[in-house]
């Protein structure tokens, strides 16, 4: 079966890289599969409490990726492989140099980069540093939260970078707020 194939293989990779992780300024924690580059851990959704951690690892949106990529010669042992989000295996270096993927991995940060879309969103929406505060408050706003509530949907990734299917978007969220503050609010 497939997913027994692939259990053994990421198995095999977790075993190996468990203890090595300093390699590339990692930390594997069994019980909660995390992106070995930027450390995209899915808020949760599939860590286990004991059990079998290769289930709970295969079931994650992780991909086993080439740190010599199979093309310039890179092997299929599981010194050669590591495990990433999608977005990360997109963007890794391809090289024969082990080292260069090594730095790459340990500059790696999920939080980075949503943060860079959330600078992104704010300047699309020409929020002011001195709204940014105002902004973060309304949205903690109950007014806000109900008036929001029939204007958002949920959205398809078309990059499928997302390990969490439809998500509520960084822009939606952004955009929204100035809306609420620049029209409902002022009318109110």
């Amino acid at each position: 079966m497939k997913l027994e194939r692939e259990s053994i293989e990421l198995s095999r990779i977790i075993d190996f890289w468990v203890d090595k992780s300093n390699m590339f300024k990692g930390f594997i924690d069994l019980n909660e599969p995390t992106c070995w580059a930027c450390g995209q851990g899915w808020e949760g959704r599939y860590d286990i409490v004991g059990g079998d951690y290769v289930k709970a690892w295969a079931k994650s949106p992780l991909q086993i990726c080439h740190i010599v990529p199979h093309s310039l010669g890179g092997t299929e042992e599981p010194s050669n492989l590591v495990l990433m989000c999608k977005e990360c295996h997109d963007l890794a270096p391809n090289t024969t140099i082990k080292d260069v993927m090594f730095k790459w991995m340990a500059s790696q940060s999920w939080f980075s980069r949503l943060n860079a879309k959330l600078t992104q969103a704010f300047n699309d929406f020409d929020v002011s540093t001195e709204d940014y505060e105002k902004l973060i408050f309304l949205s903690q706003n109950p007014d806000f939260k109900l008036w929001v509530k029939d204007k958002v949907g949920m959205h398809w990734p078309q990059s499928g970078y997302s390990g969490l299917g439809h998500k509520f978007t960084v822009s939606t969220y952004v955009g929204l707020l100035k809306y609420y503050s620049e029209y409902v609010v002022k009318s109110l």
